[in-house]
C-alpha cells in the first residue's frame, strides 16, 4: 500500500515536469520583432490573407501571462452573442496588467505596420495600379491593433495610470473546437471545470493561451488587423449577478436562495441587493 503510494506520487511529480516542459512560450519571452514571419498575401473566399507564424515554422501560439496563476483582471465579461453575427465566437477583452507583456505587443504592433507598408501593394487593393503609395500615418489608421487604451465608462474608476487592454475572441457553442476552459481553485487548476457563465461574471480574472493564423482584410484593405482567438482559459470566477436583482424596488433588500425548500430548516445563501442611484435594484 506504501509502496503504491510512493509510486503514485512519483507519477504526479513526472507529469507535472512534463507539463511545464509542454508550456507555450509566454508572451513576455518572445521577441516578436525577430521571430514573427509574415506569408504572401493570397485570396481565400474572395478576401486577402496573410498567414502569421513563428520563423521556427511553428503556429502563433502563446500564454498572455506569465503565471496561469496569475490572471489578468477583465475590463468587461464576455461579449453578448450578436444576433447577425456569428455565435460561436465571442469577444472578450482583458487587461495588460504586465508592462513587459504591454511592451512586447506594442512592437509587434510596430512590426505589423512596418510590414504592411513594405507590403502595401500586395495587402491592399486600392494599392496595386497605385503610384503613390501610402504613408505610415494612413496605413495605421488603417490598421485595428491589438494594444488599445482602455477608456472607462461615466463613473468608473481606473485610477491614475492609463491601462490598457487586449481583445481576443472565445470559441464557444458549437464551435468545431471550442476554447477549453479551466477553472482556478486557489492553487489548484481544474481542468476543464470553467464554464462561459464564469466568463460573464464581472470582475473575472483570465490566463489565455492565444493563438493566431493571421492578418485580416476587410473592404479591400480599409481595415486590417491580426485575428486573435483563445485556445485554452484559466479563468478565476469573479461576482455572478444577484438572481433577483432585475426586480425594481425603493429600498434595499436580501435575495435569499433556498436549497432545500422542503426542509424546516432550509440551508440559505442571502445576496444583499443594494440599489443604484437612479432607484432600481441591479
Amino acid at each position: 500500500m506504501c509502496q503504491n503510494s510512493k509510486v503514485g506520487d512519483a507519477a504526479v511529480d513526472k507529469l507535472s515536469h512534463t507539463r511545464s516542459q509542454m508550456a507555450y512560450p509566454c508572451t513576455s519571452e518572445i521577441d516578436f520583432t525577430s521571430s514573427a514571419v509574415f506569408s504572401t498575401a493570397y485570396q481565400k473566399d474572395q478576401k486577402t490573407r496573410v498567414d502569421v507564424s513563428m520563423k521556427n515554422g511553428n503556429k502563433l501560439v502563446f500564454n498572455l501571462c506569465s503565471d496561469v496563476f496569475e490572471p489578468f483582471a477583465t475590463p468587461y465579461s464576455l461579449d453578448k452573442v450578436q444576433l447577425d453575427g456569428d455565435a460561436t465566437r465571442r469577444g472578450q477583452a482583458i487587461f495588460l496588467a504586465d508592462e513587459e507583456v504591454l511592451k512586447k505587443l506594442q512592437e509587434f504592433d510596430e512590426l505589423i505596420l512596418d510590414t504592411a507598408v513594405k507590403n502595401q501593394k500586395e495587402w491592399f487593393s486600392d494599392q496595386k495600379r497605385a503610384t503613390t503609395p501610402l504613408t505610415r500615418e494612413v496605413i495605421a489608421a488603417r490598421y485595428r491593433p491589438m494594444v488599445n487604451k482602455f477608456v472607462p465608462a461615466n463613473g468608473q474608476d481606473t485610477g491614475s495610470e492609463d491601462k490598457y487592454f487586449l481583445k481576443f475572441k472565445v470559441k464557444v457553442g458549437s464551435a468545431v473546437v471550442p476554447t477549453q476552459l479551466h477553472l482556478i481553485n486557489g492553487d489548484d487548476l481544474l481542468e476543464k471545470k470553467g464554464t462561459v457563465e464564469h466568463l460573464c461574471m464581472r470582475g473575472c480574472k483570465l490566463a489565455p493561451i492565444l493563438s493566431s493564423f493571421g492578418l485580416w482584410f476587410m473592404g479591400g484593405g480599409s481595415t486590417f488587423g491580426l485575428s486573435l482567438q483563445a485556445e485554452q482559459i484559466a479563468v478565476l470566477p469573479g461576482v455572478a449577478p444577484a438572481p433577483c436583482g432585475a426586480f425594481a424596488s425603493k429600498r434595499s433588500f436580501s435575495a435569499v436562495a433556498y436549497s432545500a425548500a422542503e426542509s424546516e430548516e432550509p440551508e440559505a445563501k442571502s445576496v444583499k441587493v443594494v440599489l443604484e442611484e437612479e432607484g432600481a435594484a441591479m
